[in-house]
This record gives structure tokens, C-alpha cells and sequence, in this order.
């Protein structure tokens, strides 16, 4: 749980932002040219959102300049390209067994990757307005802040866009790319447990061994945050809740960065798998949606950073989630669970999911404050009915079965 994972020794240079991050536009403009030059999408793709980051972060930090020295490698930031190249790899390989254009799946999964975080950042902004005084703080993604969902947003919109301008099958393409996105979340949830951020409520004091140690978060040397800084649950817990400033470490809350990376892990294996199974195109896709918001519905009941936004009427959290839950389960019978071709199996998961509502109130009827739903919450409910609206639509032959043609080139 320390945000620094190693240091790379540098001289001390003091570097002008706004030139080097213009220069650097250049580069990926000239990459870009290659590829046009070349025909290689990859490329042209890739030098492009390489040039417009870097103009964008160049207008925002003109004038800045940045004083080096030992450069410290964020675990956060590791776990993010991390994700994000096991990703391409991934779905590159799901697209060619697919029988998709390689250059077509590479460009689509660039786009989507920089509108995808263009969107997470838009959907932490929104989410936290008072936080920011200026465009340009909107656009500082050093200071980190980046939302999950917002970057699934942002990629279903720039992959689209993408896809249809290249003559693409997106749905297609869609199931070879939905378990990068679970790997995606499993990893980037790790960096987010090394950056302390996304954290849980307090655990019990009875809780056991294993989940407290996990679940401490210490205050950072003043070398690493700055002075009197640390982690967020331990800030937290001093600025709200009366900790003491001189104590080492935040009280014991859930480690949910954790139990959303194994929740991931889950999803993961559960779309591998249904791809050798798969009915008809964007199924996979379909059942991430399905999948990952049914448990981020969950999830969020223990989360407890402020950042995570909260919205809509108060209530009792057993009432609302419960309600959540009960729409979940309704999204399931009207969509997935008419692709379970077993009766007795059918009727057992409609089962499980009219219990869910029931587990939840009787789980969380000891928790007595008003809240509203996060914003996550939400996202997950809309994101499942929608999903669910077209998984009945292409289960009842609305929508062409699994075959697709390649697209050309």
C-alpha cells in the first residue's frame, strides 16, 4: 500500500513542460504520417493519440516547467499500462481468431483506449466539480482521478466511431475485446490498492485477521505525499472522523480495490469461457456489462471514498440496494437467462436473482443512515437494462446470429 513502487536515479534538469509535450506532439504526428504513409492503421492510430494527449497536455501545462530529478514509478500508473497492453494483446489475438482485421481491431482498440480515458477523467470531473477551479486542473492527470465506468463509456463511443468508420463489425469486435476489459479492471484495481484510493468502509472490530491487515492503510513519509499527507482512507479518517494526526495508520476499512480485482478475475474466466459458447454477436460484450455491474452494484454498498459521488433520493442503504438489486434481477430474466438452453438451469438462476433483492435488505438492515446511490450505482443499473434489452432482442433473432463477414483490409 505504498503509492512509489521503485525510483529511477535522474540528474536534476529543469524542463519546460509545454515545449516538451509539443515536441512530443510532433513525434506522433510524424509517427502517424508514416503509417498513413505505410497503410498501417496501427501506427497511424497509435501516433495519433500519442499527438493529441500530448497537445492537449501541452496547451494545459504552458509555461509550466518541471524540475527532475529521481523519477518515482507509481504502481498505480504501472498497473494501468499494464492493463492496457495485456489488453491489446488479448484482444488482438480473440480478433484474428475471429477472423477480424488486424489492422481494424488495433486501430478500434486505440481509439477506444484514449476516448476511454478521456472519459474516465470527464466522469471523475463531473463527479467531483467542486474539486477543480480551472480547465486546465480538469486536464492535470498527474494528480490522478479517473473513473472505471466513465472509461468504458468513453470506449464504447470512440470504438464505435471507429468501427464504423473503418467498415468494422463492432459487435464482433466487441466479444473479442470484453475480457481485456475485465483484465483491465483486475489490474487497475491493484494500482488502485497501492495508491490507497477506492477504499471501504470501516471493518468490524471483530473482523478477521487476514481483512484487517489488508485493510490498513498507513500514512505516507512526508518524501512520498508531501507534508502531513497520506493515504486517503488515513486522511479521511483524520480530517472526518477523528483520528489522531500523529497516529501511523487509518483504522481497518474494506479492501474493496481487492475484492473488485478478484470479482474481475471472476468475470474474466466467466467470458473465456462462454466464448466457446457464444450464441449470437456481442453476447460476450453483452455479459461483461451483465456481469461486472451486477458486482460493481454490490461493491459500492462498501465503498466509502467521498470521490465516488452520490446521487438521487436518500434511504435506508437495505432499501435502496435491495430495490437496485430487484432491477438487476428483472434485467436478468428479460435478457440472459433466456440463453440458458436447460430448463431446470434457467429456472435456477431466475431463482438466485429473486433472492438477491431479499439477501441484500436482510444484509445491510443494521445500517440505519440515509444515503443516496453512488454514481457507479447508477451506471450499473442503466448499462444492465440496456443490456438486457438487446441480449432479448438478439436472443429472439432480431439481430443476425454469430456469423459476420470480416471487414475488408
Amino acid at each position: 500500500m505504498h503509492p512509489v513502487l521503485f525510483e529511477i536515479p535522474l540528474p536534476h534538469l529543469v524542463v519546460p513542460l509545454g515545449t516538451s509535450l509539443a515536441l512530443l506532439a510532433i513525434v506522433g504526428a510524424l509517427v502517424a504520417a508514416l503509417g498513413w504513409r505505410a497503410r498501417a492503421r496501427d501506427l497511424v492510430a497509435l501516433g495519433a493519440a500519442i499527438a493529441v494527449a500530448s497537445a492537449f497536455a501541452a496547451a494545459g501545462l504552458r509555461g509550466k516547467v518541471a524540475i527532475l530529478g529521481p523519477m518515482p514509478i507509481y504502481g498505480f500508473g504501472v498497473m494501468l499500462c499494464a492493463g492496457l497492453t495485456a489488453g491489446f494483446i488479448l484482444c488482438l489475438a480473440h480478433a484474428e481468431r475471429d477472423g477480424l482485421s488486424r489492422d481494424a481491431s488495433a486501430g478500434t482498440y486505440f481509439a477506444a483506449a484514449v476516448a476511454g480515458l478521456l472519459g474516465a477523467r470527464l466522469l471523475y470531473v463531473l463527479t467531483n466539480l467542486r474539486d477543480f477551479d480551472s480547465v486546465a486542473q480538469a486536464f492535470a492527470f498527474q494528480s490522478g482521478g479517473l473513473v472505471f465506468y466513465g472509461g468504458v463509456l468513453g470506449g464504447l463511443a470512440g470504438s464505435v466511431a471507429y468501427a464504423r468508420r473503418h467498415r468494422l463489425d463492432w459487435f464482433a469486435w466487441a466479444d473479442a475485446a470484453a475480457p481485456s476489459l475485465a483484465l483491465g479492471s483486475m489490474l487497475g484495481r491493484i494500482g488502485c490498492y497501492f495508491a490507497g484510493c477506492d477504499y471501504g468502509v470501516r471493518l468490524a472490530p471483530g473482523a478477521a485477521r487476514f481483512f484487517t491487515r489488508l485493510g490498513t492503510f498507513p500514512r505516507w513519509p512526508d518524501d512520498v505525499a508531501g507534508a502531513g499527507a497520506g493515504s486517503p482512507a488515513w486522511v479521511d479518517q483524520v480530517l472526518y472522523h477523528g483520528l489522531p494526526f500523529d497516529r501511523p495508520t487509518a483504522l481497518p476499512v474494506h479492501p474493496t480495490e481487492l475484492y473488485e480485482s478478484f470479482t474481475s478475475c471472476i468475470v474474466f474466466a466467466a467470458l473465456l469461457l462462454l466464448r466457446e459458447r457464444k450464441q449470437f454477436r456481442g453476447q460476450i460484450f453483452l455479459a461483461f456489462v451483465t456481469l461486472y455491474g451486477a458486482a460493481r452494484f454490490a461493491l459500492e454498498t462498501v465503498r466509502d471514498d467521498p470521490e465516488r459521488g452520490l446521487y438521487g433520493p436518500a434511504a435506508a442503504p437495505s432499501v435502496l440496494v435491495a430495490l437496485g438489486f430487484l432491477v438487476l434481477g428483472a434485467a436478468f430474466v428479460a435478457g440472459p437467462s433466456r440463453s440458458f438452453a436447460t430448463p431446470v438451469l434457467r429456472a435456477a438462476t431466475r431463482a438466485l436473482a429473486a433472492t438477491l433483492p431479499l439477501v441484500a435488505y436482510a444484509a445491510l438492515a443494521s445500517r440505519t443512515e440515509r444515503t443516496p446511490l453512488s454514481t457507479s450505482q447508477w451506471i450499473a443499473l442503466a448499462t444492465s437494462l440496456a443490456a438486457a434489452f438487446v441480449w432479448r432482442r438478439s436472443v429472439r433473432g432480431d439481430r443476425r446470429p454469430t456469423e459476420h463477414v470480416p471487414a475488408p483490409g
